[in-house]
C-alpha cells in the first residue's frame, strides 16, 4: 500500500494545474479574435470574361484583379457604390457590352493600381505640336523657358534620339519632321548632343554645342522627333500602373429629342462618381504599352463627376465617336500625356463644369480629320441623294446627303433643296467630305431662308483637301443649291443637324 501522506500533495498539484484559465487571458483572447475578424483581405476577381449580368457588391470590396477582364457584347458588369477595384500592373477592363459604374457623391467607385504608384516626374524636355504625345517638336527647358531645338538642318544621331526618348519615358527614337518656326517661341541651337546611347537624359551628354541668342536659328526649322508608344522599362513612375478601361463599340441607344426632330445616341454604359487612378500602362508582346486611363471607340460612355489622375499616358482618349462627346463635372489632372484627346470626324465636344489641370501635355487636344463615307449607311444613318431626296416638315435629324456629278456626264447639273424644321429651332450644315477632279468644278450656295430669293449666307467652292466652316441658319429654314460642270467628277457629303 502506498503512503496516504504522499497522495495529498499530488492531488493538490493536479487541482492547481486544471483550474479555469486566468481572466486576463480570456480578455486578450477576445480582443485578438475581434481584431482578426476586422482584418479584410482583397476579394479576388477571377472572371476573365463577363457574358451575363455580374454585380460587384460593396460587402466584398475591395476587389483584386490579376488578369484582363473582357465584358462581352451580351455581358453587363455592374459595380455598386463604394466599391474599390485594384488592378495588377498592365491589366485592365475591355468593355464590348455594358459597364455600369454609378456611384454616389459620398460613396465613389474607385479603379486604381494594386501597388503603390509614383507620380510622373517633371521633365526638362518635351514634344509639342505633333499628332501624339510621343512625336513632335523637341523643346528643352533652358533658363526657365521652353525653347524649340534647331540644328542648322543637321539631324541628331540615333544615340541622341534614343536618349531623348528615354528621358521622355518612351522607347525608340527617330527623326520625324522638320517643322517651320511659325510662332514667337524662343529657339536654341543644339547641333550635336554627342550622346553615346546609355545616358538617362540629354543633360548627361555633351552640352558644349548648345547656344542661344539672336540669329542662332535664323531660317532654320525646328527638329521634330518620334518615339515609340511604349514605356521605357527603366521608368520607375509606371512600374505599378494598370492598363485602364477601354470601350470598344459598346452598345448604345438612340433617342428622339427636341420635340421629335433630333436623334441623339446615348451609351448604355455609365461612369458616374468614379475615380480612375494610376492607369496608363498595358502589355503588348512583353512591352509596356502606352494606354489611356479611359479609352473609347464608338459612342463614349456617360461620364459625369469623374476624376482621372496620374495616368502614365493620356487621361481620356476618345476615337471616332459616333455621337457628340459630353463630359461633365470632371477633374482630369496630373496625367503624363493629354488630359483629353479627341480624334473625330465631327468635333462635337462638350466639356462642362470640368477642370483639366497640370497634365504634362496639352490639357485638351482635338484632332479633326476628313472622312468619306464608304457606304449608304453611316452609324445607322442613311446617306440620301441630295438632288432626289424629298424632305418634309417632320424631318428628323441628323441626316447625311451626298451631292455628286459624274465624270462622264454630258450636261451640267444644278439642283436645289429646302430643309426645314419646327419653329423655334435652327439648322446647322456640316461639310463632311469634299472632292473634285478640278477646283471650282462645282459649288454650293447656302441661303438663310426657304427659297432661291433668300439671303445668301455663303458660296462654297468644291475643292480637294478643304473642309469649310459649318454654316448655321438664323431661322428654321435653309436653302442649298448644288451646281456642277459637265464631265468633271465631284462629290460633297453634307450632314445636317
Amino acid at each position: 500500500m502506498s503512503d496516504p501522506s504522499h497522495d495529498i500533495p499530488f492531488k493538490m498539484y493536479l487541482i492547481k494545474r486544471n483550474k479555469p484559465p486566468d481572466f486576463t487571458f480570456l480578455v486578450i483572447s477576445v480582443i485578438l479574435s475581434f481584431l482578426l475578424s476586422e482584418v479584410r483581405t482583397d476579394t479576388l476577381f477571377k472572371d476573365t470574361l463577363v457574358i451575363s449580368k455580374r454585380t460587384l457588391s460593396l460587402s466584398d470590396s475591395p476587389y483584386l484583379v490579376e488578369g484582363d477582364v473582357v465584358v462581352e457584347p451580351e455581358g453587363q458588369l455592374v459595380i455598386e457604390s463604394g466599391v474599390t477595384m485594384k488592378f495588377n500592373p498592365g491589366v485592365g477592363i475591355t468593355v464590348r457590352g455594358v459597364l455600369t459604374a454609378d456611384g454616389d457623391p459620398d460613396s465613389k467607385i474607385v479603379f486604381t493600381s494594386a501597388g503603390d504608384a509614383y507620380k510622373q516626374e517633371n521633365r526638362t524636355i518635351r514634344l509639342v505640336d505633333g499628332p501624339t504625345v510621343q512625336q513632335g517638336i523637341i523643346q528643352v527647358l533652358e533658363k526657365g523657358k521652353w525653347r524649340s531645338v534647331c540644328t542648322n538642318s543637321r539631324n541628331w544621331t540615333q544615340s541622341d534620339l534614343t536618349v531623348a526618348c528615354r528621358q521622355l519615358g518612351f522607347t525608340g527614337g527617330e527623326w520625324h519632321h522638320w517643322y517651320e518656326h511659325l510662332n514667337d517661341t524662343q529657339q536654341i541651337l543644339f547641333q550635336d548632343p554627342g550622346c553615346l546611347g546609355h545616358e538617362r537624359s540629354i543633360e548627361n551628354c555633351d552640352l558644349r554645342k548648345r547656344s542661344m541668342g539672336s540669329g542662332v536659328c535664323d531660317h532654320h526649322p525646328n527638329l521634330g522627333i518620334r518615339c515609340l508608344p511604349f514605356h521605357n522599362t527603366e521608368n520607375r513612375a509606371v512600374k505599378n500602373h494598370w492598363r485602364g478601361i477601354r470601350f470598344e463599340s459598346a452598345p448604345f441607344s438612340k433617342r428622339l429629342t427636341a420635340e421629335n426632330t433630333l436623334y441623339v445616341s446615348y451609351s448604355k454604359s455609365v461612369l458616374r462618381h468614379v475615380e480612375v487612378l494610376n492607369a496608363g500602362q498595358g502589355k503588348y508582346k512583353n512591352l509596356l504599352n502606352a494606354t489611356s486611363a479611359i479609352e473609347t471607340w464608338g459612342v463614349p460612355p456617360i461620364m459625369d463627376h469623374i476624376k482621372v489622375e496620374n495616368s502614365a499616358y493620356n487621361g481620356i482618349n476618345i476615337t471616332l465617336p459616333a455621337s457628340s462627346v459630353t463630359i461633365t463635372n470632371a477633374n482630369i489632372t496630373g496625367n503624363r500625356g493629354y488630359g483629353l484627346y479627341v480624334n473625330s470626324t465631327r468635333g462635337y465636344v462638350n466639356l462642362e463644369h470640368s477642370s483639366v489641370t497640370d497634365n504634362m501635355a496639352d490639357g485638351v487636344k482635338l484632332h479633326v480629320h476628313d472622312h468619306r463615307p464608304e457606304s449608304k449607311v453611316v452609324d445607322g444613318v442613311d446617306v440620301h441623294d441630295f438632288c432626289t431626296y424629298s424632305t418634309t416638315y417632320s424631318q428628323t435629324y441628323p441626316f447625311l446627303m451626298v451631292a455628286e456629278q459624274y465624270g462622264d456626264s454630258l450636261v451640267e447639273r444644278s439642283c436645289g433643296k429646302k430643309l426645314y424644321t419646327k419653329r423655334g429651332y435652327i439648322l446647322t450644315l456640316h461639310f463632311v467630305h469634299l472632292m473634285a477632279e478640278e477646283n471650282d468644278g462645282a459649288t454650293l450656295e447656302v441661303r438663310d431662308g426657304s427659297d432661291i430669293s433668300s439671303r445668301l449666307i455663303s458660296t462654297v467652292p468644291i475643292r480637294n483637301f478643304t473642309r469649310p466652316e459649318s454654316i448655321v441658319s438664323t431661322g428654321n429654314n435653309i436653302f442649298i443649291t448644288f451646281s456642277a460642270k459637265k464631265k468633271i467628277k465631284s462629290e460633297v457629303f453634307l450632314e445636317i443637324t
